[in-house]
């Protein structure tokens, strides 16, 4: 009886620890499965809106889409010295004014206009303008894309410009030579004279003066049968005869003209005619011929016609 009791008691002893140890284990996992509950809804928790943001509706901006057309790179600052300069809202002074832009402040272009002499870019959630000579550009101009209103499409020719064409291609020497019509402009380089400005597809750009119908001004590259390094011999005589060619005033009045020329590292040079009884005209009419050093055209300003 007495060996019975003992192992009752024995029993019950041994019932207690497990129990005990039972309970000591589950308060422990408790406190576990406690802290990573804490640490997981910190991670998914949503973060609350204050009131003005959740009474605020979400639109959807065409800003950065409109970032996205160019590399951030490229952007523009107001040249040092004009304080602030207008903002239109196209690329024109017939634009209405959005604001200024001030001397100091960057902004990133994402565009320009067809002619090139406007920058786009994005301000106060909206789109201005700007007249490139007003500001410093830093990037890479190729880089930025054409943005005008009329989504870049070529402006329909004048007829007066049929003639333009077959003027550039005796200039070009090339008959079969695809011309798109830019637009009109006037040349700084002729006393503002108006010009019909028209580009191939190699991007060489003419400049044909609207009343006389020369060529006033050519900036590109005219390939040559022979593009091999020439000497400073032959590279004038290349310019000098492609001055003859394209300017029958050149011929009558060369010796009157005051001849200048310049090199550029020895891989451009450029060949300078004046003309010095200008007439009381603002500026000298010149003839200048600039040549690389494989003989090729690269630039050409004509202002005695």
């Amino acid at each position: 009886m007495k060996n019975a009791e003992q192992s009752i008691i024995a029993l019950l002893g041994i019932a207690f620890i497990i129990l005990l140890v039972c309970l000591l284990l589950a308060t422990n996992f408790n406190g576990r499965a406690s802290a990573y509950k804490t640490v997981y809804d910190a991670t998914i928790s949503p973060v609350t809106p204050t009131n003005s943001e959740s009474n605020s509706s979400v639109k959807s901006s065409p800003i950065p889409t409109l970032l996205s057309e160019t590399s951030s790179r490229n952007f523009i600052t107001v040249k040092q010295g004009l304080g602030k300069v207008i903002i239109r809202s196209g690329p024109g002074t017939n634009y209405p004014e959005l604001g200024t832009l001030a001397e100091g402040k960057n902004e990133i272009v994402i565009g320009k206009s067809l002619e090139g002499d406007w920058w786009k870019f994005v301000i106060d959630q909206k789109i201005g303008w700007i007249y490139k000579e007003m500001v410093n550009f830093y990037g890479n101009q190729i880089d930025v894309p054409c943005a005008a209103p009329s989504n870049c499409e070529l402006k329909t020719s004048p007829i007066e410009t049929k003639k333009a064409e077959e003027i550039i291609q005796f200039f070009a020497d090339e008959l079969n030579i695809n011309l798109q019509f830019i637009g009109e402009s006037n040349n700084p380089n002729a006393n503002l004279r108006k010009v019909y400005i028209l580009k191939d597809n190699q991007g060489n750009e003419y400049q044909v003066d609207a009343l006389t119908f020369q060529i006033i001004e050519f900036v590109g590259i005219l390939p040559t049968h022979s593009e091999s390094n020439k000497n400073d011999d032959e590279i004038y005589k290349i310019a000098i005869s492609f001055a003859e060619k394209n300017s029958l005033l050149f011929l009558k009045i060369e010796k009157d003209l005051v001849f200048s020329s310049s090199g550029k590292s020895k891989s451009s040079f450029f060949f300078r005619w004046e003309y010095k009884k200008n007439n009381g005209e603002m500026m000298t009419p010149f003839l200048q011929v600039g040549v690389d050093n494989k003989g090729r055209i690269i630039s050409y300003i004509n202002t005695l016609e």
